[in-house]
This record gives structure tokens, sequence and C-alpha cells, in this order.
């Protein structure tokens, strides 16, 4: 189940991500997980895009410098959330280029 994108562009020192959670979605994909589970898998989710942006409040990983920060968010390291293969490509845009492929990959409309 895609829920969310990062964008990495070291050249422009861009990094950001865009994550959307579908409560039942996943309710309907892990019926196993209690309500409180789903709520504390949101709210872990929630922290990747303050991490990418280097948000002081996001923890002591949103303090690292952006490539520090891009290899944690990329490095498999939960049986619960894991991070699909890195993807290399070009594009001018970084921003919507991140648009684009979530809209691709994760939106459900």
């Amino acid at each position: 189940m895609n829920i969310g994108v990062v964008v990495i562009s070291r050249p422009q020192r861009y990094l950001s991500a865009k994550v959307e959670l579908d409560d039942a979605r996943l309710a309907a994909f892990a019926p196993w997980l209690t309500p409180e589970q789903r709520a504390e898998i949101a709210e872990t989710i929630a922290l990747i895009p303050r991490i990418c942006a280097g948000d002081p409040d996001a923890g002591p990983i949103a303090r690292l410098s952006l490539t520090e920060r891009w290899h944690w968010i990329v490095a498999p390291s939960s049986s619960m959330i894991q991070a699909g293969p890195v993807h290399t490509g070009l594009c001018a845009t970084p921003e919507r280029m991140l648009e684009r492929v979530f809209e691709e990959q994760v939106a459900v409309r």
C-alpha cells in the first residue's frame, strides 16, 4: 500500500515528502490493527514530511543534514512501514515531480 513519495535533489538542496494515509483503507488492508495502532502509524507517517523539511520540532533526525535525513528516510527500519526502492532520474522542478509521482502512485480518488 503506497502512502507517500519522497523526492530529493541535492543540486537544488531539495528534500520533500508528501504522504496520505487513508484510515479506512489501512483498516481494510490490515484488519488486525486496532484503532490505536492505526493512529500511531498515522502519527509516524505524518513525521516524514517534517523530517524531510528539517523541522527541528520533528526530532533529532530532522536536525541532520539533508543527505543524512534522506538516508534515514529510505533505510529499511521498520517491519510495519517500509520504504520502497529508490528510483533515480532527472527533473527541473522537484516540487512538480513530487506532485506528479504522488498523484500517479499514491493518491486514492
